[in-house]
């Protein structure tokens, strides 16, 4: 991919949006802000699940190195993101309340926030 092509401007973007919402997990009260401002009609807990999929689209490790290419994405982001994703899927599964406080008080959000955090840490590297 040419750093100067739009395919490369458009995987910029996704890859700040991946920052953005690992930076809202791995912080509860971003997550608790990012409530405040919602209309009260949003399920925050089931927007904070599914936004990942905004900005991933889980695939095979061919496919991973084409729609997550170099230069805008090493190989271990790439795989961090891959570790995200299967413990997202995982929590998603094991989360048994639409209740955002309960959720937040719960062991799958201390999963899921240290997930984030250490994705973000990774893409923080650079």
């Amino acid at each position: 991919m040419n750093i100067d092509s739009p395919d490369s401007t458009v995987a910029s973007n996704i890859r700040n949006g991946i920052i953005g919402y690992w930076e809202m997990l791995a912080n509860r009260d971003e997550v608790l802000g990012y409530r405040d401002k919602a209309p009260a009609y949003v399920n925050i807990l089931a927007e904070l699940f599914n936004q990942w999929e905004d900005w991933f689209l889980p695939s095979g490790p061919l496919k991973m190195r084409e729609t997550y290419a170099d230069p805008v994405y090493t190989e271990e982001e790439r795989a961090a993101m891959l570790a995200f994703h299967e413990i997202l899927e995982q929590v998603a599964d094991a989360t048994t309340t639409d209740d955002l406080d309960k959720f937040l008080d719960s062991p799958q959000w201390l999963v899921l926030s240290a997930a984030a955090a250490e994705g973000l840490g990774v893409f923080k590297k650079r």
